[in-house]
């Protein structure tokens, strides 16, 4: 049975996400304290197949060297954001720090991220930078800084686009209503909850 254990971590109070099934486990925007993620991995045993960044800032990537490092874990992000892991002015850490490794893997709209028990779907959905995804997991979607319970995703960043952003929250919102949302901070909401209070922002 696929469990989800929200991790929040860093000054911006990101949500990490561990999914898991079994052993198995992948991890989604690690952005700061992995000691604290690697306790919890750790904790319950999990061998650690993928780190997912739904978007390339520090705030969902700052752990990923030292997780991958750790763990093994290949570390996955949309080709669009993928040079924001080693320039730090594009991820906004603005320092050495922010200088990441290169992804194992670049993804595109509609790839499949899977391990034996556990298998996600990539939707495109930019706005908040131009490669930001969101991942579909049965009734579940975590859309990074797409959206959230109260609100949407800056655009004003580089490779922000608010008319882009409209586009990806309409796409998200044609998902049945019952489906959960994960955002990259905080809480979790669904596709009813936020649909009423979103016209304001897409009309």
């Amino acid at each position: 049975m696929i469990g989800v254990e929200r991790i929040v971590v860093g000054q911006l109070q990101t949500n990490s996400y561990l999914i898991f099934n079994d052993n198995e486990a992948i991890l989604i925007d690690p952005g700061g304290e992995p000691g604290k993620i690697l306790s919890v991995i750790a904790r319950y045993g999990f061998n650690l197949k993928f780190i997912v960044n739904t978007h390339g800032h520090i705030d969902h990537i700052a752990g990923n060297d030292k997780i991958a490092g750790k763990t093994g874990a290949k570390v996955l992000i949309h080709s669009e954001d993928a040079p924001m892991l080693s320039d730090p002015k594009l991820n906004l850490s603005f320092e050495k720090e922010g200088d990441m490794k290169k992804p194992d893997r670049m993804l595109m709209d509609g790839d499949i991220i899977e391990t034996d028990k556990i298998k996600l779907k990539v939707i495109s959905t930019p706005g908040h930078t131009r490669g930001s995804i969101s991942l579909l997991l049965e009734d579940k979607i975590f859309c990074g800084d797409t959206i959230f319970a109260q609100g949407v995703g800056r655009t004003d960043f580089p490779g922000g686009d608010s008319k882009m952003l409209i586009q990806s929250i309409k796409k998200l919102l044609q998902f049945p209503e019952n489906i959960r949302l994960y955002p990259g901070h905080g809480p979790e909401t669904t596709i009813g909850e936020v649909t009423g209070g979103l016209k304001w922002f897409l009309n």
